[in-house]
């Protein structure tokens, strides 16, 4: 060695000079050493290396070049797997998500196309929903018009009304026609409270409801001329809303909110409706495996059915 790395274990001092006890780090034996032979190491790390250097052997030598081989090698090969990871990432998880991805959305289409479920949608329009949806428009139309439509569109508004009116008087007639002979003698018997009883209007519908109709004629008036469009007609529910506001008397604002209270009569046939629809779902089978907002809208005449009579009779034993 040009130096070797030394312990210091004892100072001597001599006639001319002072010399020291030491430790080698190589072999751990001890000898003299003089001061002009010896170099003072203050770092750590320079201590250190001092000690590798000492403790080294032709193996470990060997040992040490090896494993810096191997550090370059490690270097290279984490380099490669660094540079190749993109690609990894792209083949083993990109590409198999958008394979997938696209899989699903062509079942999806092929569903949509085909109209399978979950998008299967079928809608089914009766004489039941037709006269519910009319009673429904029937009591909300003179609102709509007033809050949301111009007045460009009354002209179209009017005809509705028309429409809607003419249906329901229709319906109302034949519901009156539909009564059975000895209708009065029926109510009072043992079959009053039977489905297939209470499916039929009783007095009372029949009478609010003839007269919701009857206040809706003056809307008719509009028909008469281009000029009637914009016009208040009398007991129609602008003229009552005007008067109810502006009056301008007592006796005008009163009977404008009279008129305007007798708007709900409208509800008493889409009540009469939901309630037969309600009847049907207690007693139907089928109804009753429906959800409560299907069996709203869909109704099947089937009162007069044996197994309605034998569903009652069963219950009033």
């Amino acid at each position: 060695y040009t130096y070797v790395l030394v312990t210091v274990k004892k100072r001597h001092f001599d006639d001319t000079r002072p010399y020291y006890t030491v430790i080698r780090a190589d072999c751990g034996t001890e000898q003299r050493a003089d001061t002009g032979w010896m170099e003072r190491i203050e770092y750590p790390k320079a201590i250190e290396a001092a000690r590798r250097a000492a403790t080294q052997t032709k193996r470990s030598e060997l040992e040490n070049d090896n494993i810096e081989k191997e550090d370059k090698s490690d270097f290279w090969k984490r380099l490669s797997i660094e540079l190749a990871w993109p690609v990894y990432f792209a083949t083993e998880t990109v590409i198999p998500l958008l394979r997938i991805a696209i899989r699903k959305t062509k079942e999806q289409i092929t569903l949509i196309l085909y109209g399978s479920n979950p998008y299967y949608c079928k809608i089914r329009l009766t004489g039941i929903n037709l006269l519910v949806g009319c009673s429904i428009l029937y009591l909300f139309l003179d609102v709509m018009t007033l809050a949301f439509l111009p007045a460009s569109a009354d002209y179209v508004v009017a005809i509705v009304g028309c429409f809607v009116w003419s249906i329901l008087c229709i319906e109302l007639i034949l519901e009156w026609l539909n009564r059975p002979e000895g209708y009065y003698e029926l109510i009072l018997s043992e079959k009053s409270y039977a489905p297939s009883t209470a499916r039929y209007i009783d007095s009372v519908h029949l009478i609010f409801e003839t007269l919701s109709l009857l206040l809706y004629i003056p809307e008719f008036l509009r028909f008469s001329s281009r000029k009637n469009l914009h016009r208040p007609i009398p007991v129609s529910y602008i003229w009552s809303s005007i008067r109810a506001i502006i009056g301008p008397s007592k006796l005008d604002s009163a009977l404008g909110r009279f008129f305007i209270g007798f708007r709900t009569l409208r509800m008493f046939s889409l009540i009469r409706h939901w309630k037969n629809l309600w009847i049907n779902s207690a007693f139907d089978e089928k109804s009753s495996k429906r959800s409560r907002i299907a069996n709203w809208f869909i109704q099947e005449d089937d009162f007069e059915s044996n197994r309605f009579s034998r569903k009652f009779k069963s219950k009033a034993v």
